[in-house]
Order: structure tokens, then C-alpha cells, then sequence
């Protein structure tokens, strides 16, 4: 287990102003790193807002839907950003949802979340060279 996704406010549906949704970005950006200080292989879709923000108008709202569900779905863990703290967001209570429907541990405090010890040791990470036990591992083999 070492793959987390990371869940809040982001657009809220286009109903926030730019600069919420830049700091709700911030937000996200700030908890990615805290998890990966814990080890953490971190998925965080707030990232997709520097894409969103310069790409063409084309992607369908459905379509990033459909990336967070195959990305909730692949994660082993899941840290839901609370609407207390954080502000509400319609998509990371869909993804909530789906997380408890998979089963995924959530956490909702970073003091909660554990550290993860790395599954490969960086030598092997910079020589290319993974030992036999990890040649079969990749992100789209997470379950």
C-alpha cells in the first residue's frame, strides 16, 4: 500500500471564484507534500487545474469524472479534505462515496495517516534495475 488519493474542493462545480479556486488548489498542493514526507505515492487532482487552465475548452466535465473514479478506484488509500476545514466540494463527496463503496482506508488528518515504508530502495530507482519481486509493479497495476 503506498498509492493515496488525495480528495477536496477544487471548482466545486464552477460555482467558486478564481481566486477560491486557486487557493483550494494551494490547498491540495500543500497536503500533497505532506504526504509524500510520509512516503506516499500521492494522487492529487488539484494538480490538473494547470492544465485545465491552459488547455482548450474541450474536455468534457464527464471526462474528468471519469478520471477521478479510475483514479479513487486504483488507490489504496484515500485522504478526504473536510468540508469544515477545507470548504464543500460536490466531487470530492462523489469520490468519498467511492471510496467507501471500495473499502479504501480514509483519513481526514495527516496526523492519522501513516508512514509508508518505500517498496524500492532508491539505488534500484536510479540504475533502472528493480529487483525481480517489483518488475511486474505500475501505477495501472494498484489494486
Amino acid at each position: 500500500m503506498s498509492v493515496i488519493y488525495l480528495s477536496g474542493p477544487i471548482a466545486n462545480g464552477h460555482t467558486v471564484t478564481p481566486r477560491q479556486m486557486y487557493k483550494n488548489v494551494k490547498n491540495g498542493e500543500a497536503l500533497m507534500y505532506q504526504l509524500m514526507k510520509k512516503g506516499w505515492s500521492v494522487i492529487c487532482p488539484h494538480l490538473s487545474y494547470y492544465a485545465w487552465i491552459n488547455w482548450p475548452d474541450d474536455i468534457q466535465w464527464y471526462r474528468w469524472l471519469q478520471q477521478d473514479y479510475d483514479f479513487v478506484r486504483k488507490a489504496d488509500a484515500f485522504f478526504y479534505m473536510i468540508p469544515s476545514k477545507y470548504g464543500p466540494s460536490k466531487g470530492a463527496a462523489r469520490e468519498l462515496s467511492w471510496a467507501k463503496q471500495w473499502k479504501k482506508p480514509i483519513y481526514t488528518s495527516l496526523t492519522k495517516v501513516p508512514i509508508i515504508k518505500p517498496s524500492v530502495n532508491i539505488a534500484e530507482i536510479e540504475s533502472g534495475k528493480v529487483s525481480p519481486q517489483h518488475e511486474t509493479l505500475s501505477l495501472l497495476d494498484v489494486s
